[in-house]
């Protein structure tokens, strides 16, 4: 993100990953209510129904960000939320529902973490499609000074966490990344699918969880280590989940 005199937003072409990724919860089941209780049953009329996804928090869990601007909040924007996005400053025009981390990273040698969370009730007897909408950018639309952002989802509760997504914003080589940043190899290697700049979306299944479900995102913004004079991070938006039921266990 950048201030509002040297950020031109370029939206670059969609693109869309097809593959559907599946996770299962370990242990693979768990009881709806209390224990030895049966899950609600699932049934093939069921299929397609939305679950009820509520916003539940967001919040800087380590490090510093640059609020000044207030680019880092949910979408869409309201200023009566005093730790939401400034409507002026959603440069990006987002109406959608959804989370914004934009504001950059204050330090040159720590991460910043930020989480936002969503919650829904589940039934161990249904698999879970859940899908998202993504859009990234690089602070002052350059490679070359914008500290990379990865962002990771989790399910959790009384199944304990499921890793579901785990993405990083690409920087390769005509794009360019700060002196010092890890190489998209290198963040590939860590376990990141990488996110070119512009528009993508996500499914991934999910079964084995019941009860009330959190959907955690964790965005880690990487200490801008090579500003050239311009504090600036990646910039990463997800839409609210989308969370439907796509058969039974």
């Amino acid at each position: 993100m950048a201030d509002i005199s040297r950020r031109r937003v370029v939206i670059g072409a969609a693109w869309v990953t097809p593959a559907v990724l599946v996770a299962t919860s370990s242990p693979p089941a768990a009881a709806s209510g209390g224990a030895g209780e049966e899950p609600p049953p699932c049934v093939d009329s069921d299929l397609g129904a939305a679950a009820a996804v509520t916003p539940l928090d967001w919040e800087v869990t380590s490090g510093a960000l640059h609020r000044d601007w207030r680019t880092t909040g949910w979408t869409p924007a309201s200023d009566d939320d005093a730790a939401a996005i400034s409507v002026p400053n959603n440069w990006w025009s987002i109406s959608g529902p959804g989370f914004l981390s934009m504001d950059d990273n204050l330090s040159s040698s720590a991460p910043a973490e930020v989480t936002a969370r969503y919650t829904f009730e589940a039934s161990s007897a249904v698999v879970y499609r859940l899908s998202l909408d993504l859009r990234t950018g690089y602070g002052s639309d350059s490679g070359w000074i914008s500290s990379r952002q990865r962002m990771t989802l989790t399910a959790d509760g009384t199944h304990g966490s499921t890793a579901l997504l785990s993405l990083a914003v690409a920087h390769p080589a005509d794009k360019g990344r700060p002196t010092g940043s890890p190489s998209d190899d290198e963040v590939a290697a860590q376990g990141y699918a990488l996110l070119p700049i512009g528009t993508a979306t996500r499914d991934v299944l999910l079964s084995g969880v019941s009860g009330l479900v959190t959907l955690t995102f964790t965005f880690t913004v990487d200490p801008v280590i090579d500003a050239r004079g311009h504090q600036v991070s990646d910039d990463i938006w997800v839409s609210k989940p989308s969370v439907v039921q796509a058969g039974c266990t």
